[in-house]
């Protein structure tokens, strides 16, 4: 996940579950990585978090090396009109 350094930060959402019935703007491809290469994609974005359970956010932070803590307590993920996960008013691929 190479970038330009012209190029803005990739925002990725992230927290602790997504139920897969919301994703309905197009097909939805779940690939398995390594704990190595979430973490170097992981900084080298701006990572949005929805984490819902501080007791799991502080070790999901442990072992990615980011702070999940979102901006509010317990926020809930919506659907764009486009149908894509939003969040905070963002609208997200990743």
């Amino acid at each position: 996940m190479a970038m330009k350094t012209n190029e803005a930060k990739q925002k990725i959402l992230i927290g602790n579950s997504f139920p897969f019935s919301l994703i309905r703007c197009k097909r939805m491809l779940v690939e398995s990585q390594t704990l190595a290469s979430l973490r170097k994609a992981l900084l080298g974005a701006e990572v949005v978090s929805f984490w819902g359970h501080e007791n799991t956010r502080v070790a999901a932070e442990s072992v990615l090396g980011v702070s999940l803590v979102p901006r509010m307590e317990r926020p809930a993920v919506t659907l764009a009109p486009d149908k894509r996960p939003m969040l905070y008013g963002e609208v997200f691929d990743v």
